[in-house]
């Protein structure tokens, strides 16, 4: 008998975790897509996964619990220059999502 993957699968979005433990999720899906993020923490409890991508410049992503995850570029100094948001819950999606957008900034960037 010969099995198919399963692609519809979609990870259900979770409520009840806090932005710290989605935050550290995200993270690890993405250090595992080898991204070099970490978990920060943006202000009382907001947290946020954070992409350094130059000296310069750095994405943080962060959960909108179970409806959506926002992405923001920063410049030196702080300053967003760019977000937007992708209307899922699913992480890994996410994750990978965040890793296209990486490689597309690449060039506009460095």
């Amino acid at each position: 008998m010969t099995t198919t993957p399963d692609t519809d699968h979609k990870t259900e979005p979770n409520r009840e975790r806090s932005e710290f433990e989605s935050a550290q999720a995200m993270t690890a899906l993405l250090v595992a897509l080898g991204v070099q993020a970490e978990t920060i923490n943006t202000g009382g409890n907001c947290w946020s996964s954070s992409i350094t991508l130059t000296p310069f410049v750095r994405l943080e992503l962060s959960d909108w619990p179970g409806d959506a995850w926002s992405w923001l570029l920063y410049q030196h100094g702080g300053e967003q220059v760019m977000g937007g948001h992708w209307e899922t819950a699913d992480d890994e999606l996410t994750a990978n999502k965040a890793k296209a957008l990486i490689d597309a900034m690449g060039s506009i960037v460095a």
